[in-house]
């Protein structure tokens, strides 16, 4: 019985990272080119712990919490792998990440967030905001049903081109759910929503499709019961420490 249930509590995890069956049905995704959306990744060698992020300011970036082994390098106009192989961007479009300045929260989806900053691109002397402009933050809980989506650089595995490039997805919110902190307990506001990811979505904005700002950051995905898309993303509203880090970040700049 306690194997049965670290299982099943394994299966139903909300940070449990998103993999391609996370669409659970047929791949939908388009190709996208949000300039201001990034690939993180932890080495320009290698794919592992690859995840989204996204500018917020000149310097100033946000992405999930659980991403913390892909804060080394940030790329931008990134172009299309080969035959399943990434390529990385051109040396003017990748950015390391100042470490002076990562603002993290780890846990449950709803809960999961990094405010970072990004160093000048050592060619051009520019910051990243300053050439692919950032995103605009809206503090807002959505409706169910209220339409969003998400764009990130998730694999997908039936184009080899398109292997780890941006790509989006359009979905509609199923649920928030809103739990308010305490002493030695945190702050959650979760949305849950049928947008399809895989793998590298982590840390990608979720846009309110109505206006295109941002409203939060997908954490994970998942198929729920019917193999039906039910995936996670931690919300900017009501998140106090997330709203602080945020301005003690712009501020900085």
């Amino acid at each position: 019985m306690s194997k049965l249930f670290f299982l099943l509590a394994l299966l139903l995890s909300p940070l449990a990272l998103a993999q391609p069956k996370a669409l659970c049905v047929k791949d939908l995704r388009l190709p996208s080119d949000y300039k201001p959306i990034m690939r993180l990744r932890a080495s320009l060698s290698e794919d592992e712990h690859l995840c989204s992020g996204f500018m917020i300011g000149k310097a100033c970036a946000l992405t999930a919490g659980h991403c913390q082994k892909s804060l080394n390098f940030a790329e931008f106009r990134v172009p299309d792998g080969d035959d399943f192989v990434i390529k990385a961007s051109d040396e003017e479009d990748i950015y390391q990440i100042d470490t002076d300045f990562i603002v993290k929260k780890t846990g449950r989806a709803g809960g999961d967030f990094t405010v970072f900053k990004l160093e000048k691109n050592k060619l051009t002397g520019l910051y990243p905001g300053e050439v692919y402009g950032y995103l605009e933050l809206f503090y807002h809980t959505p409706k169910t049903s209220e339409e969003i989506m998400i764009a990130g650089y998730g694999s997908q595995y039936t184009n080899a081109k398109r292997y780890h490039s941006q790509k989006f997805s359009e979905g509609e919110v199923l649920k928030t759910y809103y739990r308010r902190g305490l002493p030695f307990i945190p702050t959650l506001h979760s949305v849950t929503y049928n947008a399809g990811s895989t793998g590298g979505d982590s840390g990608a904005p979720i846009f309110l499709k109505a206006t295109g700002q941002v409203i939060g950051i997908h954490n994970a995905g998942s198929c729920s019961y019917g193999n039906h898309l039910q995936n996670f993303g931690t919300l900017l509203d009501k998140q106090k420490d997330l709203e602080l880090a945020i301005k003690k970040c712009l501020n900085s700049e």
